[in-house]
């Protein structure tokens, strides 16, 4: 396993559409001097159907439950996407299983 953190401004997809690597578990939070709430979520995130994180809170996904031996890192950092209105920006953290697991 391995960690990858990074900040996240503006629209559409947290990391570059090539970025493999499978998530084990990701937290986002959105940053406290934002002037309104970020949402994230799939490739159709918008203000109704994204998960939406007010200004200072978070949101953690995950994605090794119930069973750590199938289903762990299935779900690729390049499926997360965005929206911080504004110029607002969410930062994120991820457990990424390594490639050769």
């Amino acid at each position: 396993m391995s960690i990858r953190i990074a900040t996240f401004t503006g629209n559409g997809r947290i990391v570059d559409e090539s970025d493999n690597a499978h998530v084990i578990v990701i937290e986002f939070h959105a940053r406290s001097d934002n002037s309104g709430n970020v949402y994230v979520g799939g490739s159709d995130v918008t203000t109704i159907n994204g998960r939406e994180i007010v200004p200072g809170d978070s949101y953690v996904l995950n994605l090794s439950l119930p069973d750590v031996a199938r289903h762990a890192g299935r779900v690729l950092l390049s499926s997360f996407y965005a929206l911080c209105p504004g110029g607002d920006s969410v930062d994120w953290s991820a457990i990424i299983r390594d490639s050769a697991a």
